[in-house]
Formats: C-alpha cells, sequence, structure tokens
C-alpha cells in the first residue's frame, strides 16, 4: 500500500521500549496529501507519535499527533486562507489474528477495535492522514467570513425593505371585496 505520507515504525523495535516517531513531510508528500485531502494547498504536515508494545506482547499502542497547516478556499467569500488542523489518534494493533477485532461482527460499545497487521511495520504517516482528514471542516470558513455575511445580510434586507412584491395586496383585496 502506498501513502501519501509515509513514517513508518518497525513492531520488533518496541521490544526495548516505546518508539518515537517524529516526521515532516516532503513537498512532494504535501502534493500528494493536498490532492487526497481535496485541499488548496498543504504548508505543512508533521507527526509526533509513538508505537509500543502492551503488556499482552503482541498488542501495539500506536498514539500521536499530526498537524497540517493548509490553504483552504473559504466558503462564504471565495477568498484563500491557512487553516492549521491538529488531530490525535490512539490505535490498536496486533500480528495474532485470534486478537484482532472481527470486521464484520458488530463491535461492542466498551471493546476497543484491533486491527491486524500482517507486516512487521505500522505506518504511523497514513494513520494521520486518516485521522487529519475526519478533523478537517468540509465548509471552511475564512477570517473575514463573519463580516462578508453579515455585510450580505444588511444588503438583502436593504433590497427587501426597497422591494416590496406585496405591497398594495391589502388594497387590491379591500378592492375586489367591495365587488363582491
Amino acid at each position: 500500500m502506498t501513502t501519501e505520507f509515509r513514517a513508518e515504525a518497525r513492531l520488533d523495535a518496541t521490544e526495548r521500549g516505546p518508539v518515537r516517531v517524529q516526521a515532516a513531510a516532503s513537498e512532494t508528500e504535501r502534493e500528494a496529501a493536498a490532492r487526497r485531502l481535496g485541499l488548496d494547498r498543504v504548508q505543512a504536515l508533521t507527526l509526533d507519535a509513538r508505537l509500543e508494545r502492551t503488556a499482552t506482547g503482541d498488542v501495539y499502542i500506536a498514539a500521536g499527533e499530526a498537524t497540517l497547516v493548509a490553504e483552504r478556499t473559504c466558503v462564504v467569500t471565495l477568498d484563500p486562507f491557512m487553516e492549521t488542523t491538529t488531530a490525535s489518534f490512539e490505535e490498536l494493533f496486533t500480528t495474532a489474528p485470534e486478537k484482532a477485532s472481527d470486521p464484520d461482527a458488530p463491535a461492542a460499545p466498551d471493546a476497543p477495535e484491533i486491527e491486524l497487521v500482517e507486516d512487521d511495520r505500522i505506518d504511523l504517516g497514513e494513520i494521520a492522514l486518516q485521522y487529519l482528514a475526519m478533523e478537517l471542516d468540509p465548509y471552511p470558513r475564512g477570517p473575514d467570513a463573519e463580516a462578508a455575511a453579515e455585510e450580505a445580510e444588511a444588503a438583502a434586507a436593504a433590497e427587501a425593505g426597497t422591494r416590496r412584491p406585496f405591497a398594495g395586496l391589502d388594497r387590491l383585496l379591500a378592492e375586489r371585496d367591495k365587488r363582491s
């Protein structure tokens, strides 16, 4: 599997303790992440995470925080602006099929989901991108959005005040009633 932002950690490296993974996306990775996430441009993409083995031995915890600085387009003004998005994550993985969650079975509300890893490494960059995608606002509003929306509302109210489509309707109805 290829990913736009690769930051792999080997499972066997956790035998000596938690493994810290810090990564910053290259220009090529940032461009690919922008395409994947539907962003105008990604200025920065960073990851600070750790991978550690649990007491059970073949269950691993991957946890961390990813930060994305991207150019977005405001849905109100259509102007570009820079936005910082942060996503925290914590996922469980195992190499033992019997410990993995069954993807076809309904998940118990309190039971943690454990994903099966068939390789000896976990790509924390891919996890970071998935969590960042969930944190991105689907309707981004730039810093001038409120003022622009208020201005548009005021203009619509002023136009409605000068153009009254039902003005005089009461007079016409009164005349009709007189004729009846």
